[in-house]
């Protein structure tokens, strides 16, 4: 099994990994862009991007501070609202990152990044939304032998 040192990894790798896939191919599918080398370029390339964020933008522990500033307890609710931040801080950065991949150094980058950020953030929020508790069950499995005995 891995080290619970590594819970918080196995979490940013999952969930980067269906987010940035399905950023990706929508992103592609838009711009008329699929091929094996853009999908492929595009993916690796926002993934990086994905697990840097992860590690440095706290966005799940921001999300569940503010939905408990909200009153909300353990549940769907407070994993909707908790979602949204995370969102904001995982979508922003891989779209932008998957747009330029897409449509490469145009000048209207910033316009079609714009023009499609609302169905992004919506792709991004339902992707996080059903990922995340995956992702930690996952953790939590792929970690329990590691952890120490309670005497």
């Amino acid at each position: 099994m891995i080290k619970v040192e590594r819970f918080t990894t196995i979490i940013n790798i999952f969930v980067g990994v269906a987010v940035c896939l399905v950023l990706g191919l929508y992103l592609q599918y838009v711009n008329n862009a699929f091929s094996p080398e853009l999908i492929l370029h595009g993916f690796v390339s926002s993934f990086f991007v994905s697990y840097f964020i992860g590690d440095i933008i706290p966005g799940k522990a921001w999300g569940d501070l503010f939905a408990e500033k909200l009153g909300l307890k353990q549940g769907v609710a407070r994993h909707a609202v908790s979602t949204i931040i995370l969102t904001f801080c995982m979508v922003t950065p891989i779209s932008f990152l998957s747009t330029y991949v897409g449509v490469g150094p145009n000048p209207m980058l910033v316009q079609i990044w714009l023009a499609n950020f609302p169905v992004l953030l919506g792709l991004g929020y339902i992707t996080l939304f059903i990922s995340f508790p995956i992702a930690l069950k996952t953790a939590i499995f792929l970690t329990k032998d590691s952890r120490p005995a309670v005497s």
